[in-house]
């Protein structure tokens, strides 16, 4: 009896609560949102996880993330075109005077559609990325914004990629080789103490 209290003692102290990732908490959400939720405005709770992402987003992960495409294929085209709406109802909000205030529960739709076919090949999270670099400026054709951020997203990558490159040429820190002797990127090594004791002979 005293084993079965132990064991179970000891299953209650390694439990631990799983982690929800704000993603999961995101798309569960969305899940139960129609668009007509969507065009209502986003609710403070899914605002909050929509941030949470946001402040964790850098470009490693937004390369990494499933693409559009393979997340319609597992979830469905229209769950990911309202995450996608989302995406559009987060940025509209954002700017100060909402020149698409107007927009109706269609419109939305036809445009997260939109970016779904045009950028398949892109992640979620590069559309967050590509709406989060406007930092709240009005831009009439989304085509922009992407065409802006895949521009800018070519160069930083091709900026590290020079970078590597060069440090493969290069592998010696500039600070770190200056306290270098010359001689150790000459591919030759001087012997001096050989030198020295031919000369004490």
């Amino acid at each position: 009896m005293s084993e079965i209290k132990d064991s179970l003692d000891l299953s209650r102290s390694t439990w631990q609560r799983p982690v929800v990732s704000p993603e999961w908490e995101l798309f569960r959400a969305t899940q139960q949102m129609s668009w007509g939720d969507l065009k209502n405005g986003v609710q403070s709770g899914i605002l909050d996880m929509y941030r949470s992402i946001e402040l964790g987003l850098n470009l490693q992960k937004a390369l990494a993330s499933p693409k559009l495409s393979q997340l319609g294929d597992k979830h469905g085209k229209d769950l990911v075109c309202r995450l996608i709406g989302l995406t559009l109802t987060v940025y509209f909000g954002r700017l100060s005077a909402n020149p698409e205030a107007h927009w109706g529960t269609w419109r939305l739709r036809q445009t997260a559609e939109w970016l779904f076919e045009t950028y398949s090949h892109e992640s979620l999270r590069d559309l967050m990325y590509a709406f989060r670099r406007e930092q709240g400026k009005f831009v009439h054709d989304l085509s922009t914004v992407m065409t802006d951020y895949l521009e800018w997203r070519a160069a930083k990558l091709e900026e590290t990629h020079q970078a590597r490159c060069q440090a493969d040429v290069n592998p010696w820190p500039d600070d770190f080789k200056e306290k270098l002797p010359e001689r150790w990127f000459l591919g030759y090594l001087t012997q001096p103490h050989a030198n020295d004791s031919k000369n004490a002979a």
